[in-house]
């Protein structure tokens, strides 16, 4: 794969990933009551992503890696996309 390609998809979802889990950390915490431990399970989805962001460093996993980069953005697309339609 480029290279140039490669560095263009994990900044945009890199923004993406970091700018919906600050977004959900903040408004997770509205009306849920004395939970405060269910708001970081946001984190765990910018944690997926730095994971696939590491395995593309490396050659052979690097496909992997792409695949693995987009989960958050999946999961946070079908979240909205089904809680809104």
């Amino acid at each position: 794969m480029n290279k140039a390609f490669l560095i263009i998809i994990n900044i945009v979802t890199g923004l993406v990933v970091t700018a919906i889990t600050i977004f959900a950390l903040g408004i997770s915490g509205m009306a849920e009551g004395s939970q405060p431990a269910s708001s970081y399970y946001w984190l765990l989805l910018f944690g997926v992503w730095f994971i696939g962001l590491v395995m593309q460093l490396k050659q052979a996993t690097r496909v992997i890696g792409l695949v693995v980069t987009f989960l958050p953005i999946l999961y946070f697309v079908s979240r909205f996309a089904f809680e809104f339609l």
